[in-house]
């Protein structure tokens, strides 16, 4: 069964798959990161990874998780 952000435990080591878009001009990657937490304010989730020192944070967005201010894909290697 595939692992699901939302089940990750903190410090957990993981793959990102970052979707890109053509349409913006960007592409798929992939990078090593660690789980921090998830914050949860009502219906708002966002979880946060940890990129060799650099925070970055996914949000619940339409039911998938996503990245940025385009709502690019996130999703778990």
């Amino acid at each position: 069964m595939a692992k699901r952000i939302s089940s990750l435990q903190t410090g957990e080591s993981v793959t990102l798959r970052f979707h890109g878009s053509k349409k913006l001009g960007n592409e798929t990657h992939d990078n090593a990161a660690a789980f921090v937490e998830i914050r949860e304010t009502g219906d708002d989730a966002v979880a946060v990874f940890d990129l060799d020192g650099m925070l970055v944070e996914a949000y619940r967005f339409n039911g998938r998780w996503a990245y940025g201010t385009s709502a690019e894909r996130l999703s778990l290697v």
